[in-house]
Parts: structure tokens; sequence; C-alpha cells
């Protein structure tokens, strides 16, 4: 059965589709059976990260009961599962209330499932938290960011889903709040510090993940760490050049 991973935030724009991308790629390259699914209705973006913005059947034709679970994946060269959402107006308003029933076949066949979740705490984001075994909280370094991901927390706390890490993104940036800062607030652990990088927008610009498009960047090295954390493989930094090996080894060199 697998673990039902949301990655979440409560504030727009702070990383939560990069790194479900990234996340989800490292870890089918690690040889686990992983499906990443978006899970924001209205705002989907997971197909455009991955260069396909047009999909024949979505996760919003699953939800509508139109089709099953399976006519909606998509299996990229890693074996990584992919579940768009479909950019049509057409499917704005689709209600968010099948997304649990709709995931249960590949909850069987799957170890890991990220969950690509809608901004703010609207039903979109509720419905995802309410089915999510485990909770990623990204936030940027700065109080509103913040602020936004501990309401986050505090949802999930109701519904019994445990936060399994805080994820900064864009560190170094404008925002002023140390990492300390950030654990006391949202009593949780900063697992991995994604830095500023340059090669993140060139990879969205690509339509390719950061971790494909430049493996040995700043990024794409938080992230496999973030990978490493969520696996239970754990990294030792043990000399130099280390985490670069390891990306030859996973083939992402």
């Amino acid at each position: 059965m697998a673990r039902i991973i949301a990655v979440a935030s409560g504030k727009g724009g702070v990383g939560k589709t990069t790194t479900s991308v990234n996340l989800s790629t490292i870890l089918a390259e690690m040889g686990f059976r992983v499906a990443v699914v978006d899970g924001n209705l209205t705002t989907p973006n997971l197909g455009i990260h991955f260069g396909i913005p047009l999909y024949p059947v979505t996760i919003h034709d699953v939800v509508k009961g139109n089709a099953d679970i399976y006519d909606a994946v998509y299996v990229n060269n890693n074996g990584l599962k992919i579940v768009p959402g479909s950019i049509s107006v057409d499917d704005l308003l689709t209600a968010p209330y099948g997304l649990g029933s709709a995931l249960e076949s590949l909850v069987k066949t799957n170890d890991i499932i990220i969950l690509d979740c809608a901004a703010g705490l609207g039903n979109e984001a509720k419905e995802s938290l309410k089915i999510a075994d485990e909770l990623i909280l990204i936030t940027q370094p700065d109080f509103p960011s913040v602020t936004d991901a501990l309401r986050t927390k505090k949802v999930a706390d109701g519904f019994g889903v445990k936060t399994t890490g805080i994820v900064i993104n864009r560190h170094g940036s404008a925002g002023n709040l140390t990492d300390e800062d950030i654990e006391d607030l949202l009593d949780a652990k900063v697992v991995s510090v994604i830095p500023e990088d340059r090669h993140l927008q060139d990879s969205i610009a690509c339509k390719r993940p950061l971790v494909n498009h430049k493996p040995t960047s700043p990024a794409s090295k938080a992230f496999l760490a973030l990978a490493s954390h969520v696996s239970g493989e754990e990294i030792v930094h043990e000399e130099e050049g280390f985490l670069d090996r390891l990306f030859s080894f996973f083939g992402l060199k």
C-alpha cells in the first residue's frame, strides 16, 4: 500500500509543484513505484512541468466519474506515473470530493504517491490533506509564507496527518527568517533547503524536471537530499563529490 504524501504550503508560488516534480522523479529513479498526482483542480500545472500540457484524459475526468484512474496515468521513461490535471476552463469548477476514491487503485500498486496540492486552504487543498498519510510543508523564508504554512499544518494536524518535514524553498532570497525561526514557528523539522538557483527557471522553461535538466546544480542536490529523507535511504556526506557520484548511479548525470 502506497504512502500518500501531500506537498502543500497554504500559499501559492512557493514551489509546491517544482518540489513534487523533482521529488517524484528522483524517487522513481531510485527504483520506487511512484505516482505523482495533480491535486490542484483549479489551476493545475503538473503536466506543464513535464512538458505535455494537453492530455486527452486527466484527473478531472476521473474525479467526475468519466474515466478510470489508469486512463489518466502517463508513464515517463524512468517509470514515473504522472496523473495530470486539465487546463481547460470547462473543468474549472470540478468538485474535488472524488479524489480519494479516484486514487484507491494507485494506492494498491505503488510505493509512494506524491500529491501536488492546491494553494490556500479551500476545499481542494483540504480534500488532498484529508486523504494524505504525510505532509511535506513547503515555505519560503519570509513571515507571510511561514504564517500560511502554519495554517496548513494546523489543518493537517486536525486530520491526523503526520508532518514529514519542512522544505525551505528559495533559501538565500529576500526572506529574513532563519531555519531555526521556521522550525520554531511551525513546530517541525527542516528536512531540505532548496537554494536560490537560476537553473530552476531554465528547467521550467525547458519543461524538464531540474534533476534531469541540471542534475548537479545546488537545487538538484537539495532535492536529492529530500528524496533521501522521504525514502529513508540516508545519504552521508563523507567526502567531496559523493552526491555527484550518487547522481551518476541513479542515471541523472
